[in-house]
């Protein structure tokens, strides 16, 4: 559940990215995100964040079912 939470808002964070970027016809121009997060290893912190969440509950999830199997 908390897995698909991730990904239905990185699915409703890069449509508001792309209609950002449509309403304002910055199709090939630097977008307002580059510019604020330049000093940053990700344009998206955002999504990068909700990202690292999704791939977190990913691993917790294979390490629990492995214990639950009685994999070490």
């Amino acid at each position: 559940a908390l897995t698909s939470d991730c990904d239905r808002i990185a699915a409703r964070r890069q449509r508001a990215i792309a209609d950002a970027e449509r309403a304002l016809a910055l199709a090939d121009d630097a977008d307002v995100q580059t510019y604020l997060y330049q000093d940053l290893p990700v344009t998206y912190p955002v999504l990068a964040a909700v990202g690292d969440v999704g791939d977190r509950l990913d691993a917790l999830r294979h390490s629990i079912e492995r214990a639950a199997a009685g994999e070490t």
